[in-house]
């Protein structure tokens, strides 16, 4: 996948206030869509980080109709998934967090901007999608 979230320092999104916005084919997403045929749709992705009181905070959020199988008639369907939360990044040496923040997000040398991106993706997809309509 080339595309700027690899090339992205997590540093960077702290310490210089930065925000990232981007849109990305939905088929870069391998672990997503998996052997499913090839998709037009894009993912917007909007990250920023800041500090604040000497915390680090990424917030991230998330927008895309993905393409999932209704579990009551098994047509495809899209499913419009959109995603707004903060977390707080975690150095291993950080020991106490406020609960104020969605989420706890441990960061190390390992960390890779897209492939966090692609882990909320998948968690925000229900386990049985279904219509909002009836559809059976």
């Amino acid at each position: 996948m080339k595309n700027t979230l690899n090339n992205i320092l997590l540093t960077d999104l702290f310490y210089k206030n930065t925000s990232i916005y981007d849109r990305i084919l939905l088929s870069n997403f391998n672990r997503l869509i998996g052997n499913a045929k090839e998709s037009g749709e894009l993912v917007t992705i909007s990250v920023s980080g800041y500090l604040e009181d000497g915390k680090k905070i990424i917030k991230l959020k998330l927008d895309s109709n993905i393409p999932v199988t209704c579990v009551k008639c098994l047509d495809v369907f899209n499913f419009k998934l959109k995603l707004d939360k903060t977390y707080i990044a975690k150095d291993s040496g950080d020991k106490h967090l406020e609960k104020k923040i969605d989420e706890v997000l441990e960061i190390d040398s390992d960390f890779k901007l897209l492939d966090f991106v692609e882990d909320e993706l998948i968690l925000s997809i229900p386990f049985s999608p279904k219509h909002d309509y009836e559809c059976c």
